[in-house]
């Protein structure tokens, strides 16, 4: 997987808040959308994903799944003590 220079975390929808000092992982678009609060970047981007593919969007993935092979992602758990303040 390549990781996207856009932003540091190097993944599609995950930023670091130093606020909060976690990994935040959001939808952007016409409106943006708090998916959650994490403690790894991975975590966040696993989030992201799993967000993506509820909604089935089919837009980028940050861990694309390849179901002729059966790889599955394990939804990641969200860490407490996000909050907008």
């Amino acid at each position: 997987m390549k990781l996207v220079r856009a932003n540091k975390s190097g993944y599609l929808g995950v930023y670091y808040n130093t606020r909060l000092a976690r990994w935040i992982a959001q939808r952007a678009g016409k409106k943006k959308r708090h998916i959650g609060c994490f403690s790894s970047a991975r975590e966040a981007a696993e989030a992201y994903d799993a967000d993506e593919r509820t909604r089935k969007t089919g837009g980028p993935f940050n861990f694309p799944v390849n179901a002729d092979i059966g790889i599955y992602i394990e939804e990641p758990k969200e860490v407490s003590g996000c909050r907008w303040v």
